[in-house]
C-alpha cells in the first residue's frame, strides 16, 4: 500500500473535520487596543473538536480512518483524561491580558461552552460589556510520519478578543503546530506510555507555545519566553 498517495487524502480530511468554521486572523488596531485599558474581561472556553489519533493502519482507509480515529480519539480523552489545551492558554492569556491593560475585572468562565461563531451571540455570554476572550481547540491530535514508525503531536487553536457593548470581533488569531521529524521523535507506544505521560507533555508544550503565539500577536506582555 502506497501511504505516501493517502498521507495528503488524510490531511485534506483531517483539516475539514477539525477546522469547523474558524475565524480569518485578524490583528486589533490602535483604537481597539486603547478600549482594553480598564476594561472589563469575560474569558470563555470552547469544546474542543475531537481528538484525532491518526495511526499508519486507520491512513490507508482514507475517510473510514478518520471515522475510525474519531471513535478511538474519544475513548483516549476519557482513558488518559486528556485535558484540552485550551483550558491553560485562555488562563495564561487572562493574565497576560489583565496585567498589559490593567483590568482588574476578570471572569474567568470555568465550563466550556459550545462554539459559537457570532461576536453577537459572543457578547451576550458577557452580558454585553466589556471584552470577551474566547479561546478554542479545532484540531488536536496523532499524526504518523510517512514510511516512519514515528508519531507527532498536532495542535490547532484560535483565540479572539471582542468588545461585547459593541458586540465586534476586534482580534482573532490561529496557532498551528506541527512537530517536524526527527531521530528522537516518538512510536505511538511511547505516546501512550504510562498514562499518556509523553502526549500529555507535548500537549502541555503545544498550549505553551500557543499561548505565547497568541500573546505576541495581540501585543501584551507574557511570563515565559516564545520558543525560536
Amino acid at each position: 500500500m502506497n501511504t505516501s498517495f493517502f498521507q495528503p487524502v488524510i490531511l485534506i480530511v483531517s483539516a475539514t473535520v477539525l477546522a469547523g468554521c474558524a475565524t480569518a486572523p485578524m490583528t486589533m488596531n490602535e483604537q481597539d487596543t486603547s478600549s482594553l485599558h480598564e476594561s472589563k474581561l469575560t474569558v470563555i472556553h470552547y469544546e474542543p473538536d475531537p481528538f484525532l489519533p491518526m495511526t499508519n493502519t486507520k491512513g490507508a482507509f482514507a475517510v473510514l480512518g478518520v471515522a475510525a480515529a474519531v471513535s478511538e480519539g474519544s475513548e483516549l480523552v476519557r482513558e488518559h483524561n486528556l485535558e484540552d489545551p485550551a483550558i491553560d492558554i485562555k488562563t495564561s492569556l487572562a493574565n497576560d491580558l489583565s496585567d498589559t491593560y490593567q483590568i482588574s475585572d476578570v471572569k474567568i468562565l470555568q465550563e466550556a461552552k459550545p462554539y459559537e461563531s457570532n461576536p453577537e451571540e459572543v457578547a451576550a455570554l458577557a452580558s454585553h460589556d466589556g471584552i470577551v476572550l474566547d479561546v478554542r481547540t479545532f484540531g488536536w491530535g496523532t499524526m504518523y510520519y510517512p514510511f516512519k514508525t514515528k508519531y507527532k503531536v498536532n495542535y490547532m487553536a484560535q483565540a479572539r478578543l471582542i468588545n461585547a457593548r459593541e458586540k465586534r470581533l476586534i482580534s482573532a488569531e490561529r496557532c498551528t503546530i506541527n512537530e517536524e521529524y526527527s531521530e528522537n521523535s516518538p512510536t505511538y507506544d511511547e505516546l501512550m506510555e504510562n498514562g499518556a505521560a509523553l502526549l500529555k507533555k507535548k500537549l502541555a508544550d503545544a498550549s505553551t507555545e500557543c499561548a505565547a503565539r497568541f500573546a505576541k500577536k495581540m501585543g501584551v506582555n507574557h511570563s515565559v519566553a516564545l520558543k525560536q
